[in-house]
This record gives C-alpha cells, structure tokens and sequence, in this order.
C-alpha cells in the first residue's frame, strides 16, 4: 500500500508529495496545454447534465472544464488541490473569479453536503491511493443530490489496461479500472448509465480515456453503508479502537465470512474473541514499536492510565523480539507449539483485548445525536451482535473499509500524539502483513519428502527440483497463507497461474487430489489445519464425516465470490 496519502505541511490530504509538486512545479505550461486541448471529456457535458443544473468539477486544474461548462449555461464551479493551477486559471479568465477554489478529496472539506445537482471528476481519481477511494467516493455522494448526475473519467493504455505506478513524470497512478470503479459507486448508490472511450484530449500517443456517467438514487432510506461510514468518518474518537474494529469487521467480511452465526430478527452474531485475535495483530507492532504511540487521548509514556492491554501486549512482544517476532509467534500459537509461560499469557491478553472491544467500540459505535447504535454484546455467547444488512455491507465493501480504517487509525494516531508521531510511521506499523508474504515453509517441506506427490492442477508427477507451491487464492487478494489454501505445482505452472484463480472447471475436476493434499496437511500438522480451517469454515469440521467435501464447498464458493468480488482473471493450465 502506498505511503502517499500522508500530507505534509500545507499538502492537501489525498494526493501524494511528488504529485502535488509535479502539478505546483509545472502549473504555468500544464495550464496553456488544458487551455487548447480540444474533444475529450466536454464532449459527454450535453449528455451527463441538464442545462443550467449547478455543477462542481472536481479536480479542475486552471479550471478550463468549468470556463466551458458556464458558457454552455450551466452554474459551474470547480476546486483543485493545487493553488498555483488555481491562480492560473483566474489569471487567463476572469469569469471564474470566485467560481475555482483550493479544496481536494476526499474530504471536499468546503462543499456542503447535497449542494450540487451534478460533479465532474475528469482524471482525478486515478492520482488517489488506495486506502483514499473509499473516502473519496464518498465525498463525491455526500456533495450530490439525489438524482444527481456524476461524470468520471479515467485514463488507459491502447490496450485497454488501467495504469499503475508512476508515469515518465513522478505522478502516482493507482492502477484503478473502470469496473472496480463502477462496483464502488454502485455499492455506494449509484448507477452506471453511460460508458465510453475517448481519445486523449491533448493528443499524447499511448493513451485513451473511458469515461463512466452515474447517477445517485433518490431514496431517503438510510444505508447500512451510510452508518458504517458515519462511524468512520463522524463519530467521536477519543481512542484508536473504533477503527481497529471496522478494520477486522472489514477484514473478517472479505476472508472469514463463515464465522458468523445467522440469529433471527435479521442479525448475525460474530464471535468477540475471533475480534480480539485480530486486534492483537494489529496493535502488536504499534506497542512493541521502539516509538511510543499514544492510541487513546492523553496516553503518554508515562501514563497512569495506559491503553488496558499495552503491558501484557507488550511483556508477550518481549519474549518474541530474538525469536521471529509476531510471524513466529502467530505460527506457535496456530500450531499448538506455544510455550506454558507464553500461552498462558496470550490468554490473558485476549481477555484483556476482549474486554476494551465489549466496553468501548461495541458499546460506543453510534448512538451518539441521531445515529443508532451499531453494536450489541450478547453475554451468553460471548459475541457481537449486528444486523444482516451491516455484516453484508462489511463483506461486500471489505477491502474499501480496511483501507479507510487503517487511514484514518494512522492520521488519528498523529492527532493523539500531537503531532509526535507522523502517520506515516503508523501507517506503515499498521500495513504490515502479520505473516510474511508467500509463508510456504511446513507445505513446502512436507511436499519435499520422498513419495509419490502430483500437481493439483495437471496431475503430473513432482519431485522435490520442479516444486512449487501456489496460493490457490492469491496472496495478493486474500493475503492468506493458510494451508487449505496452499498446493503443490510444478514451477512452470505456478508461472503460468501468477495471481489468477483457478477456474471453476478446473476446481471441480481437480477436486480429489485438493482434498488428498488436505488430507496429508491433517495427518502431518493437525493443530495448524485444524485451527485454520476452524476460522476458515466456521466451525471445526477437520477429522469430522465427509470433512472433505465440506470444506471443497466452500474453498470452491470463496472462489467464486472473490473473482465476482475483486474482478480476478481465472486460469486453466
């Protein structure tokens, strides 16, 4: 994840350092290249807005788009991130006085909320990461009405693909495509009316733009969505914890969906330890960090009242820091191997983490002003409880609501510090995978033992030279090294596979030898299978009748969702 949405002094949220100084350094000659471009995103003006609608551009540069909208009579505005594009734009036309203004997403902090009937948002995106998208989408709802009209454009090569890194010039590119672009809005509210491709506007070869044309549905409903995103971004912060708890909601809803229990009365219930477990990976690094992190107000060093569970997090760090850290430590604990000493301590800590979880973000998500609570505790069963519609909103929008939280945790942590500790460094605490990526050792060495091994997904035979073992789902959508998930292939055809998913023909026709290859990851590491596959599937089903065929059902069914979900290529050798 990209570091850039940290600003400096005087930078606008949003945008990262190297971009914001191309667009300053360079305001004069980019303002007369907009200002002779011709075609381009103008042309769909007729199409996207009723005449004489009030329309703000976001992302307007010298405000060329806006000059164009007000002479086809519609009541125009625009803002930009970018002072010195600003005051070009006023320079070469003095019609936009008070009509441009210095503002950036995602916050869109000077535009009141539904004040405009349509936005345009021309090559724009694109410069956010992505741990901003979900923000951003959501300042450009809150600013339109219902039945507004929203017009984006994003930029391609010729051959159809988003771009990605940074260009010849230093500016970011997220990498974002239109399709993941348009399942963010419409799960957001909108709906794709109009689509298509435009050369580009100041005639660079290489390059063409799509351009995607929305519309706000109209119902006043409150949206689960709306609630999730009103904690946030709204609800009162004193601590880290709201947002640490969205955080494992989020990530829980992309790749541990089965651990909820459906009660009636249109609610799930959601185990309060499996929560903890996460929160331990999460403030881990943060409390062993050499810095000290403040993660509720006031806490400082020398704290009377430090965060609940900061000593004994802390004290289980410690033994860990000449042995592999929180990677060695999760592995111990998944497989059984945890020492007395230390697994009597971690199950102190998880009560600790479950009882801050219970008192604070179950207990304080929502309720404040004219927001309803959130979270219910049920007592007997020890779980969370929420209705179906916000749970389904956590496992649909996951990645988005990860992203947004650790964001927001990282900028909150900074605001606790009083500016001691940069979001930055917390950031990149809290972007850390716990795991390191791609951790093959104990299926890799099982599979390197003499025996008959075959490849899952030809069949031909292995041997321990042309070895390889693949994510099945890939580490880069699940970041899941758990061993159900984990199969011997030859290298050529690991190559071959990269990070797409296997079809589902291919599953189904491959599906005894993945259930063999399980079936030797339960003879050989019973502790580790059986606690991964337990979080994965719900329950424990491992050793179980026909456990087998369980688990394929829903390793094939988080397939299928993830390639519906994340617009993942699929793959046949």
């Amino acid at each position: 994840m990209n570091p850039g949405p940290f600003k400096n002094k005087g930078e606008p949220a949003g945008i990262d350092a190297q971009t914001q100084q191309f667009y300053s350094r360079n305001a004069s000659p980019l303002a007369e290249s907009y200002r002779f471009a011709s075609g381009g995103i103008e042309t769909w003006f007729d199409t996207a807005f009723p005449k004489g609608a009030r329309i703000l551009d976001v992302g307007c540069a010298a405000g060329r788009d806006v000059s164009l909208l007000l002479e086809g009579g519609w009541d125009a505005f625009g803002i930009d991130p970018c002072p010195e594009l600003i005051d070009e734009g006023l320079r070469y036309d003095a019609a936009l006085k008070g009509r441009i203004s210095v503002d950036a997403l995602p916050a869109l902090a000077t535009i009141p909320d539904g004040s405009f009937s349509g936005v345009l948002c021309s090559a724009v995106l694109m410069h956010l990461p992505e741990e901003a998208l979900f923000d951003a989408a959501f300042g450009l709802r809150r600013v339109l009405k219902g039945g507004g009209r929203l017009l984006v454009s994003l930029p391609l090569d010729l051959l159809g693909e988003p771009l990605a890194g940074r260009d010849e010039r230093g500016r970011f590119h997220n990498g974002l495509s239109p399709v993941r672009l348009e399942l963010l809005l419409s799960r957001l509210g909108f709906t794709c009316i109009g689509r298509g491709e435009n050369p580009d506007a100041l005639g660079r070869a290489g390059k063409k733009w799509v351009v995607l044309l929305f519309v706000l549905g109209t119902d006043g409903i409150e949206r689960s969505i709306d609630r999730i995103e009103s904690v946030l971004n709204r609800d009162r912060k004193v601590a880290t914890y709201k947002l640490a708890l969205f955080r494992a909601l989020a990530e829980m809803g992309i790749t541990q969906y089965n651990k909820v229990r459906w009660v009636p009365g249109g609610l799930v219930a959601l185990p309060l330890r499996a929560v903890a477990e996460k929160w331990l990976e999460y403030y881990w690094p943060i409390i062993s960090s050499e810095t000290f992190i403040p993660q509720i107000q006031g806490e400082n060093s020398q704290s009377r009242k430090p965060v609940a569970f900061r000593g004994l997090m802390k004290e289980l760090a410690s033994r860990y820091t000449f042995r592999g850290g929180l990677p060695a430590f999760l592995l111990e604990a998944r497989s059984g191997n945890l020492p007395r000493e230390e697994k009597v301590l971690y199950s102190k800590l998880l009560r600790k983490l479950s009882d801050a979880i219970r008192a604070g973000p179950v207990t304080h998500s929502g309720g404040g002003g004219t927001l309803r609570q959130v979270f219910q505790f049920d007592p007997p069963t020890a779980s969370i409880i929420m209705e179906k519609g916000i749970w389904q909103e956590f496992c649909l929008m996951g990645p988005w609501i990860r992203d947004a939280a650790v964001l927001r945790w990282a900028e909150l942590s900074e605001r606790i510090s009083k500016g001691r500790v940069k979001a930055g460094q917390v950031f990149s605490l809290l972007a850390e995978n716990p795991l390191p990526e791609r951790e093959v050792t104990d299926a890799r060495n099982l599979f390197q033992r003499p025996g008959f091994h075959e490849c899952v997904w030809t069949g031909e035979p292995l041997h321990k030279k042309n070895l390889a073992i693949d994510h099945a789902i890939p580490f880069s959508l699940w970041r899941c090294n758990d061993l159900w998930n984990l199969f011997p292939v030859k290298k050529r055809i690991n190559l071959q596979k990269s990070d797409k998913l296997p079809s589902r023909r291919l599953i189904l026709a491959r599906k005894g030898s993945i259930c063999g290859t399980w079936e030797h990851y339960h003879q050989e590491y019973p502790v580790r299978f059986n606690a991964e596959t337990e979080s994965f599937c719900g329950r424990e089903i491992a050793g179980r009748a026909q456990w087998q065929d369980r688990l394929f059902s829903l390793f094939a069914e988080a397939v299928e969702v993830t390639a519906l979900q994340r617009g993942a290529e699929r793959w046949e050798p």
